[in-house]
């Protein structure tokens, strides 16, 4: 429970430090003022790391991330590189 406050509490104040009034986290894409924990993760369940080893060659595939998950890491102020 104290990560799940900590995830809401980290995005909603980057919502105002930004200036946004919402995000289209919901079902069908709509907006809310308050985003919660669940909705935010649950933006990321598709997100997966393919390595592939060939002989002496591992073979990376790059993680795609969406618009809307590079903004929601952007206000968790965690670096989309870090995916890749």
């Amino acid at each position: 429970m104290v990560l799940e406050a900590l995830i809401e509490r980290t995005v909603r104040l980057a919502l105002r430090r930004e200036g946004l009034e919402s995000l289209p986290i919901l079902p069908e894409g709509r907006s809310t003022r308050t985003p919660t924990a669940p909705r935010i993760l649950e933006k990321f369940t598709g997100v997966s790391w393919y390595e592939v080893e060939r002989g002496n060659e591992t073979i990376t595939f790059p993680i795609q991330l969406t618009a809307l998950q590079r903004q929601l890491l952007h206000l968790l102020g965690i670096d989309p590189r870090t995916y890749g």
